[in-house]
């Protein structure tokens, strides 16, 4: 068995394991909101395999009317080997719901798989939040991802189902799922642009939710610095003698 076989066993095995920990109480009302969540993501390659990027994000509650919260990102991104990836983050949160500012640092891994015009990706990704006058949360997201590129065509449309895990003890039990569709347009070789739309229920918590989300991101990948290189000076057949 290969590396990369064993590798998507690994991840087969983290999602499958975090989804089965669902449990629902079908008996319990949960309020529905609409969602909007505006994103502007950085990344600038400074080494051969390292990616340094920077994420700024606004996201509005009440059907888009108030603000929920905004957020800042920045990370490493080391490619390990050809499609496998880790990357360290940390993040600073403005919450408008308890106008406090939290903490959270997260690990991924995220390997990709491309056959023909298709990627298929799996990412695990582990999270701990820093609260004002809360014990630190720990989550485990597991992420399965199916995007298409479309032929002479700057679309590539996805398609993700996540489901999220809370770690803190050791029920692992589940506590809320994403599922999403969108679709990537390709401005030029440095920029693109994401329009999604996520269905996420929160459950097995005390404030349960349902969520529909439209998600609009944009993405710029700026060019690594080259020195330029200084032109020698002719020298004159005069100059020469």
């Amino acid at each position: 068995m290969s590396k990369t076989q064993i590798l998507f066993f690994v991840f087969c095995v983290c999602f499958i394991s975090s989804f089965s920990q669902q449990e629902k109480n079908p008996s319990q009302k949960t309020p529905q909101d609409f969602e909007l969540w505006n994103t502007i993501n950085v990344e600038k390659k400074i080494f051969k395999k390292t990616v340094l990027s920077v994420q700024q994000s606004v996201r509005l509650r009440e059907n888009a009317t108030q603000f929920n919260s905004t957020f800042t990102d920045v990370g490493l991104g080391y490619e390990i080997v050809k499609n496998l990836k880790i990357e360290l983050n940390g993040r600073f949160i403005i919450r408008d719901k308890d106008a406090t500012n939290n903490q959270r640092i997260y690990g991924i891994i995220d390997y990709t798989k491309n056959i023909q015009r298709f990627d298929f990706g799996l990412r695990t990704r582990f999270e701990k939040q820093y609260e004002v006058n809360k014990i630190p949360s720990k989550t485990w997201r597991n992420r399965l991802k199916l995007s298409y590129n479309i032929p002479n065509i700057p679309l590539e449309p996805f398609i993700y189902f996540e489901v999220f895990a809370d770690i803190n003890n050791l029920q692992n039990q589940m506590t809320r799922t994403r599922l999403c569709a969108g679709s990537n347009y390709k401005i030029n070789k440095q920029s693109s642009l994401s329009l999604y739309y996520i269905y996420q229920d929160d459950f097995n918590i005390e404030n349960l939710s349902k969520s529909y989300i439209l998600g609009i991101e944009y993405d710029l990948k700026l060019k690594k610095f080259k020195p330029k290189k200084k032109k020698e000076k002719q020298i004159s057949p005069e100059n020469k003698s």
